[in-house]
């Protein structure tokens, strides 16, 4: 240990000072840098899974609202006055065939349309065996 101490004191002050201080300050570096780094990457960590949730929730309200929508847009399609006149019209033989196709295209559109939907074809099928729906015959 004497010679470790002789050997020391041959050196400057300011080498000694740096051989004493520049490990303190590299660790106490290396520390701080880790600290920020592990609260960083907690952090980033939580706010990717909050913010996942929330979409999550999110997306799972919108369809929600969408199925919901579209059923009541459904229901007032098929049970709605308009289109119970037409196929009541239809079964007393007051309309022709092409008459309420027509029509119920245009209601069809209305109220799927209003729904925003992916929905392309609808058929009714009616207790004679006839159906209405909003493709057009080709």
């Amino acid at each position: 240990m004497f010679s470790i101490t002789a050997k020391f004191k041959e050196h400057s002050i300011k080498f000694r000072i740096l051989v004493i201080v520049l490990p303190v300050v590299i660790l106490s570096y290396i520390i701080l840098l880790s600290s920020f780094y592990m609260i960083y990457v907690k952090e980033s960590r939580n706010n990717i899974l909050l913010e996942h949730e929330e979409n999550t929730l999110s997306i799972a309200k919108n369809t929600a609202s969408y199925f919901s929508s579209l059923n009541s847009n459904i229901d007032l399609l098929l049970y709605g006055t308009e289109i119970q006149s037409l196929i009541h019209s239809y079964a007393d033989k007051k309309l022709s065939p092409e008459e309420v196709q027509s029509q119920c295209n245009t209601l069809f559109s209305t109220y799927l349309l209003g729904a925003q939907s992916k929905i392309q074809r609808v058929y009714i099928v009616l207790t004679d065996n006839g159906i209405i729906s909003n493709q057009t015959k080709s």
